[in-house]
């Protein structure tokens, strides 16, 4: 099982750049573990769940039937919480 953490960047397999800003457990539910990522080309923050049907560590079947991860890990970058609230996201390849 691959070890997500806050901090790694990874690459979709549609191309786009995510960093990761947080894994996290539900308050509700401990089993529940989620990923929290930021688009590094738009700014927009997601959450998926880690693992499970369409989960951050879900393999995505290409129309060729090759397994290919959704994600995959491409780097590292440093997460700061601007004065305003905003992430800023500085990446460290």
């Amino acid at each position: 099982m691959r070890h997500i953490r806050a901090g790694q960047v990874y690459k979709h397999y549609k191309g786009v750049l995510y960093a990761v800003l947080a894994v996290t457990s539900s308050a509700n539910d401990d089993n529940t573990i989620r990923v929290t990522y930021m688009s590094m080309d738009t700014g927009k923050i997601w959450e998926r769940v880690y693992d499970g049907d369409n989960g951050f560590t879900t393999p995505y079947v290409m129309e060729n039937d090759l397994l290919k991860d959704r994600f995959r890990l491409v780097g590292q970058a440093k997460i700061t919480i601007t004065e305003e609230g905003r992430y800023h996201v500085e990446r460290k390849f």
